[in-house]
C-alpha cells in the first residue's frame, strides 16, 4: 500500500514542478522535415535517375537484358531533363557535375549498343562510379546510398555499384557469387548539417 502512495505522491510532485504550464518543450512551428540544399526539381530529377539506376542494377543481378535496356533508356531520358542549373554550389561544381553527366550519358550509350550482357557490365561500372561522384557532388539528400564493391569482378580487378540497402546483390557475377562484396561507403546527406 505504501508503494502506491509513494507513486501517487511522486506523480503529483512531477506535475506541480512543470514550469511551462503543461506544454511540451518543442518550439512552435518547428519543422517536421528538413529542407535540403537542392531544389525540389533537382532532387526529383536525381531521385528518378537513381531509381532507374537501381532497376538496371537489379536487372544485371537477374541477367535480364531487355529490362537493362528499358531502364537504361529511361535513365537517359531522366538525365536529358535534369536541370543542373538549380544545384547549389560554385560554377566549378556545376562544371564538374556537367562533366559527370556527360560521362554517364556516354557510358549509357555504350551499354545500350552492346549486344552481350557481359559486355554491358563494363559501361555499367563507369555509370556506377560517375553516378556516385555526382550524388556526392550535389549532396543528394533524399535517400541513403551505399557504395558496394566486388573485388572479384573483371578478373579480380574489382568493380563498384550503388545500392539503396547495405545488402549485397552482386550485379557483376550474380550466378557464381551473388553475395560477394562489401560496403565501401555510405552517402547520407539526409541529416541536417
Amino acid at each position: 500500500m505504501w508503494k502506491f502512495f509513494i507513486i501517487i505522491a511522486s506523480l503529483f510532485a512531477l506535475a506541480s514542478c512543470d514550469d511551462n504550464g503543461g506544454k511540451n518543450n518543442v518550439p512552435e512551428g518547428a519543422p517536421l522535415t528538413t529542407q535540403g540544399n537542392n531544389s525540389d526539381i533537382v532532387n526529383y530529377g536525381i531521385g528518378g535517375i537513381v531509381n532507374e539506376y537501381y532497376a538496371i542494377k537489379d536487372a544485371f543481378v537477374l541477367e535480364n537484358d531487355a529490362i537493362i535496356n528499358q531502364h537504361a533508356l529511361a535513365m537517359q531520358k531522366g538525365i536529358d531533363t535534369l536541370d543542373l542549373k538549380s544545384v547549389q554550389g560554385t560554377n566549378l561544381d556545376k562544371d564538374k557535375n556537367t562533366q559527370l553527366i556527360t560521362e554517364i550519358v556516354a557510358a549509357l550509350k555504350i551499354l545500350l549498343n552492346e549486344k552481350e550482357i557481359d559486355a554491358k557490365r563494363k559501361p555499367f561500372q563507369t555509370i556506377s562510379d560517375k553516378l556516385y561522384d555526382l550524388i556526392k557532388s550535389v549532396r543528394f539528400d533524399k535517400q541513403i546510398i551505399y557504395l558496394e564493391h566486388c573485388p572479384m569482378a573483371f578478373n579480380q580487378t574489382g568493380a563498384n555499384w550503388l545500392s539503396n540497402t547495405p545488402d549485397i546483390k552482386n550485379p557483376y557475377i550474380p550466378k557464381k557469387m551473388i553475395d560477394c562484396g562489401e560496403v565501401l561507403d555510405t552517402l547520407d546527406f539526409t541529416k541536417p548539417q
